[in-house]
């Protein structure tokens, strides 16, 4: 189901990390900046290919709505490149210590933080 509005150009999009206390699990959060669509996704530990594969699954079905991803310098999005194949997009890397740069994705995470404080493990959990 596509629920990103029609009207005006829906498509940069911020995408971020939030880990759990320990490292026990992290959720990646998509957040799109003009609509604030968010969109998150559980993974059980912070690895290149989990978070990647995460985002591409998450955002695939929103492909035509997604022309460029901003990300942080976390070492869990070196695998740009597999994403831009994937969704046809463009990434950006924010500059370091200016998270301003994805504003839209630090507020969603800081709305997050209030349901998972940074003392709660984010367990993984199959079923």
């Amino acid at each position: 189901m596509n629920c990103l509005p029609h009207g005006g150009l829906t498509a940069h999009w911020e995408c971020d990390t939030v880990m759990g206390a320990n490292h026990k699990g992290a959720v990646v959060t998509m957040v799109e900046r003009k609509s604030g669509y968010a969109v998150m996704a559980k993974v059980s530990n912070k690895t290149s290919e989990l978070v990647s594969s995460a985002i591409v699954d998450k955002l695939q079905p929103l492909a035509a709505r997604v022309k460029t991803l901003t990300f942080d310098n976390g070492k869990e999005f070196a695998r740009h490149a597999y994403i831009d194949e994937k969704l046809q997009s463009t990434a950006y890397f924010a500059r370091p210590f200016a998270s301003w740069e994805g504003g839209s994705n630090e507020n969603l995470n800081g709305l997050l933080r209030q349901y998972v404080p940074k003392k709660r493990a984010i367990v993984y959990s199959y079923r």
